[in-house]
């Protein structure tokens, strides 16, 4: 799919986790979608090794967890898009290994930008992660990346 035709059929996908950085990232979302009449996919991302590292026996029960609390945000973030006003808005649980599962998401449908939460800030501790995941999704998909930090805490 050419830029053009992306940018003609497109959607944003904003990859939410919880906290502070998942509100902000939330928020630049659904402004953008009003902005530019997108549609908008918010997706939570149960990480698989989280439940491999559990005990055999506690793993249907942690799935189930893990799903519930996944379906809890994302169906919170979309009652706060549509309470803004946006009407095409829906909401993805998957599972497997974050990077490779956002990647998934974003090639399954016609996206034209992805929003990704920031860890942290950049700090002298060395690059920031988001932004090292952000050029291997826009390498991988060809789509545009957006990292939103949360605001400081006063």
């Amino acid at each position: 799919m050419t830029a053009l035709e992306r940018m003609a059929m497109s959607d944003i996908v904003c990859a939410i986790r919880g906290g502070a950085g998942s509100r902000a990232v939330q928020n630049a979302a659904i402004h953008q979608a009003l902005a530019g009449d997108e549609a908008l996919v918010f997706l939570y991302v149960i990480d698989r090794r989280v439940l491999e590292a559990c005990e055999a026996s506690m793993q249907p029960s942690m799935r189930n967890e893990l799903y519930w609390m996944g379906k809890t945000l994302v169906r919170i973030a979309v009652a706060r898009a549509q309470a803004a006003g946006l009407s095409r808005v829906t909401w993805a649980v998957r599972e497997g290994e974050v990077r490779e599962e956002i990647v998934r998401a974003v090639s399954a449908r016609p996206t034209r930008l992805l929003l990704i939460g920031a860890p942290r800030r950049e700090t002298d501790k060395g690059p920031d992660p988001a932004a090292s995941f952000a050029a291997w999704v826009q390498a991988t998909t060809g789509v545009a990346v957006e990292i939103v930090a949360p605001l400081p805490t006063k």
